[in-house]
C-alpha cells in the first residue's frame, strides 16, 4: 500500500498542532485574564448611566466601557481621520493594554473633565512621527486636548484617540468587568451586583473571556494528546499481537509442564506474557481516559464560541474580534486535525491488516 497519503496526513497533524500552539501563545500574550464581558442580547437595549457605571467602578469592582465615533483630529500641521473613543480611567488596565509612553488619564482627570487624550501607537506615529508625544495638543470632537500618553491597543489599522468619558456622553450598553477569584470578585458576585441595575441574564450575555482564551490553548493540548492517543493505539495493537503470540507459546508449554513447574522452569516467558497484557490494558485505558476528557472539552469549546460570535456590539471591537478570530480558526484547525488523524489511523490499520 502507498504510504505517501499516510505520511502527508501525519505531517498535516503535526503542522496543525503547531499552528494551534501558535494561536494559543498569541491569545495568551494579548491578555484576557479577569475579563467578564457583558453584552446585551438586543443591541438597542439600554444599559447603565454614567453615574451608575462610575458608582460601581472602584466601589464594588472595576469596570470599563467605550463609546467610539469616527471623526477628525488636527495637529498644528495636518488633519487626520481618527476614531475617538470615550472611555473611563480603568480602560487600559482591564483590557491589558500596556502604556508605551507617558501614562493614561487618571480618575481625578476624568472626574474634573480634564481635556486629556491618549493615542494608540499608529495615531502617534502618523500624527507626530513617534511615541514621544506627551504635552502636544490636538483638536478632536471640536475640543482641544493635551496628549498625556500612548498605549499599545493592538490596532495597526486605525488611529485611535482615547478621551475621558463624561456625564453628557451617550453611554454604551456593553461593559467589561474585572474579576479576581482570590479577592472574592467572582463572575457570580459581579452578575449578582449587576442585577440591581437591570443587567441580568435575561437581557445580557455574560462570559469570562479567559474561558474562551483557555479553549484555544486547550485545543492545542488536546491535539497533542490525541496524537499521543494514536501512538498508544498502535502500541496496543502491537502489544496485543505479541500477547497472543506469547499465549500460544504458553499453551504449548503447558502441554509439556504443569503450571507450577512452568513458573519455575520458564519464568521469563510468564513474565513477558503478564507484562504485555498489563501494558496493553494500560494503553487502552489511557486512550479511553484522554478521549473522554477531549469530548467533554469540545462541547464546552462549541458553547463558548457560539456566545462570542453572537455578541452584537461594536464595543471593544479590536479585543473581541481578535479573540473571536483565533477561537474560530482554532476550532477549524482542530476539526481538520481530527479528520487528518482519523485518516492516518484508518489507513494505518488497513495497511497493517
Amino acid at each position: 500500500m502507498n504510504n505517501k497519503p499516510r505520511a502527508v496526513s501525519l505531517l498535516l497533524c503535526l503542522v496543525l498542532t503547531a499552528a494551534m500552539g501558535y494561536m494559543a501563545v498569541r491569545v495568551h500574550d494579548y491578555g484576557y485574564i479577569g475579563m467578564l464581558l457583558a453584552v446585551p442580547k438586543d443591541p438597542d437595549a439600554g444599559g447603565l448611566t454614567y453615574e451608575q457605571a462610575e458608582a460601581l467602578n472602584g466601589n464594588k469592582f472595576v469596570l470599563t466601557y467605550e463609546r467610539a465615533s469616527a471623526g477628525q483630529a488636527a495637529t498644528d500641521y495636518a488633519a487626520y481621520a481618527v476614531t475617538v473613543l470615550s472611555v473611563n480611567y480603568t480602560y487600559p488596565y482591564l483590557l491589558h493594554y500596556p502604556v508605551a509612553y507617558g501614562g493614561f488619564f487618571t480618575e481625578d482627570a476624568q472626574g474634573r473633565g480634564a481635556k486629556h487624550a491618549v493615542l494608540n501607537e499608529k495615531a502617534a506615529f502618523d500624527m507626530f512621527g513617534g511615541i514621544q508625544t506627551a504635552g502636544y495638543t490636538i483638536t478632536a470632537a471640536q475640543e482641544e486636548y493635551t496628549v498625556v500618553g500612548v498605549i499599545l491597543d493592538g490596532d495597526t489599522e486605525n488611529r485611535n484617540i482615547y478621551i475621558p468619558a463624561a456625564e453628557s456622553m451617550d453611554m454604551p450598553n456593553a461593559y467589561i468587568f474585572g474579576t479576581e477569584d482570590a479577592s472574592g470578585i467572582t463572575d457570580t458576585y459581579v452578575m449578582t451586583e449587576c442585577r440591581t441595575y437591570g443587567l441580568n441574564e435575561l437581557r445580557y450575555d455574560f462570559i469570562n473571556a479567559a474561558y474562551i482564551a483557555d479553549s484555544v490553548r486547550e485545543k492545542a493540548v488536546a491535539a497533542a494528546a490525541l496524537l499521543s492517543c494514536a501512538m498508544l493505539c498502535f502500541i496496543c495493537v502491537g502489544l496485543t499481537r505479541h500477547a497472543l503470540t506469547s499465549a500460544g507459546k504458553i499453551r504449548g508449554l503447558l502441554k509439556e509442564h504443569y503450571a507450577g513447574a512452568l513458573f519455575i522452569r520458564r519464568p521469563a516467558d510468564i513474565a513477558a506474557f503478564v507484562g504485555l497484557c498489563a501494558l496493553t490494558a494500560a494503553s487502552a485505558s489511557a486512550f479511553l481516559f484522554l478521549s473522554r476528557i477531549i469530548v467533554a472539552a469540545a462541547i464546552k469549546w462549541t458553547d463558548h464560541l457560539s456566545i462570542i460570535q453572537r455578541f452584537a456590539t461594536d464595543c471593544f471591537a479590536v479585543k473581541l474580534n481578535f479573540l473571536a478570530f483565533y477561537a474560530t480558526y482554532s476550532n477549524a484547525a482542530f476539526g481538520l486535525f481530527v479528520a487528518s488523524l482519523a485518516f492516518f489511523i484508518v489507513s494505518s490499520v488497513s495497511s497493517a491488516g
